[in-house]
């Protein structure tokens, strides 16, 4: 897959490793995901903002240039911050239904399996994990861990991922 993942001709002419339309890349999961949810796309973030039921958002982005990658932001309500299942199950779901390329499959299983550890704490309102596991097989992802973080008066869980 190095360096092979959505090239087109087109990559070619900008000099990136991989395709940069993120947005079909992401439209595409959040259609497989839910056909009927609305989303609006901001082109020079590369992202699509899903609101969800019950005032949650889900920021999500897919693709690249120099790195393929898989980033998704979930925003909650603030009481959200201290229930650890439910912050876990959270970047759980996100990876499970928007990423792909062994993302979605590997982050399940590092979750599952507890294979993770909390690598920095700026402070009681937020939390950075990072992937801990044996498994080398795949040289070129990159598993960048998740976060948990209070904000702005909610709670925000982000996961993310990338390709060499």
């Amino acid at each position: 897959m190095r360096g092979q993942v959505g090239r087109n001709d087109s990559t070619m002419e900008t000099g990136c490793v991989f395709d940069t339309a993120s947005h079909s890349f992401t439209t595409e999961k959040i259609i497989a995901y839910n056909s009927s949810l609305a989303f609006t796309w901001n082109d020079s973030t590369k992202e699509a903002t899903v609101p969800l039921p019950g005032g949650d958002t889900l920021v999500l982005h897919i693709g690249g240039c120099e790195h393929f990658s898989f980033e998704g932001t979930y925003s909650t309500g603030p009481e959200k911050f201290t229930d650890k299942d439910y912050l876990l199950g959270k970047a759980k779901w996100i990876a499970a239904n928007f990423f792909g390329q062994g993302y979605d499959t590997k982050y399940v299983e590092v979750i599952e399996k507890k294979q993770y550890h909390i690598s920095r704490q700026t402070d009681e309102e937020k939390n950075f994990y990072e992937v801990v596991t044996t498994d080398s097989t795949i040289t070129d992802h990159v598993y960048e861990g998740f976060s948990f973080a209070r904000t702005h008066g909610r709670t925000v869980i982000w996961i993310g991922g990338y390709t060499n």
